[in-house]
C-alpha cells in the first residue's frame, strides 16, 4: 500500500487521487492482463480514443457546408456568451444512465433552452450528423466538443472527459 501511495504522491505530500483513479479506471478498459492484483505499481498504456470511442452520423456532401456554418454560428454564440452548455444535455441524459446519448426530443428541448435552436430543417441535419442509428440517440458529447471552444471533450487521440469533472 506505501509503494502505491508514493507512486501518486506529489511533492507537498498530497496524493494526486485524480491521477490514480485515471490509471486504475484505464487499466480495466485495456484488455491486457497487466497482473494488477500482484503488481499494483505497473502502468497501464493509455488508450488512444479511437480504439474505444465509435464516430457515428453521416452527413450528405451537399449537407457538409450548411451544417459547417451552422455549427460556426453556434460556436460564436456559445463563446461569446461564455456559455458552459454540456450540463445541459447531461441532465437530460440522467434518466438513461449517462450513456451520452438523448432523444431527439430532449435534444430539442436542451437548444431551446439554450436559446440554440435553428430552424426545422438546420435541426433535422444537426440531428442526422450526431445521431447513432443503431440506438437513434444522438450523441450530444461530441456535438458539444464540436461548439464549445472551452470544453475538454475535443477529439483528440488520448481519452477525453467532460471539464467540469477534471478541476485541476
Amino acid at each position: 500500500m506505501q509503494s502505491i501511495a508514493a507512486m501518486y504522491t506529489n511533492e507537498d505530500g498530497l496524493v494526486k487521487y485524480r491521477e490514480f483513479c485515471r490509471q486504475a479506471d484505464e487499466s480495466f478498459l485495456t484488455g491486457s492482463d497487466l497482473n494488477l492484483e500482484v503488481l499494483p505499481c505497473n502502468t497501464p498504456a493509455p488508450l488512444d480514443r479511437t480504439q474505444l470511442v465509435i464516430e457515428t452520423g453521416t452527413t450528405k456532401s451537399s449537407d457538409a457546408a450548411t451544417l459547417k456554418d451552422m455549427l460556426t454560428r453556434m460556436r460564436t454564440r456559445v463563446s461569446g456568451r461564455r456559455m458552459d452548455i454540456y450540463g445541459f444535455f447531461k441532465n437530460s441524459d440522467a434518466s438513461m444512465g449517462y450513456k451520452r446519448g438523448i432523444t431527439r426530443e430532449q435534444f430539442s428541448r436542451d437548444l431551446d433552452r439554450l436559446s440554440l435552436r435553428p430552424s426545422n430543417e438546420e435541426f433535422t441535419l444537426l440531428c442526422d450528423a450526431y445521431e447513432n442509428p443503431a440506438t437513434k440517440l444522438i450523441n450530444y458529447a461530441a456535438f458539444v466538443a464540436d461548439i464549445d471552444e472551452t470544453s475538454r471533450l475535443k477529439q483528440s487521440g488520448q481519452l477525453y472527459f467532460d471539464r467540469m469533472a477534471l478541476a485541476q
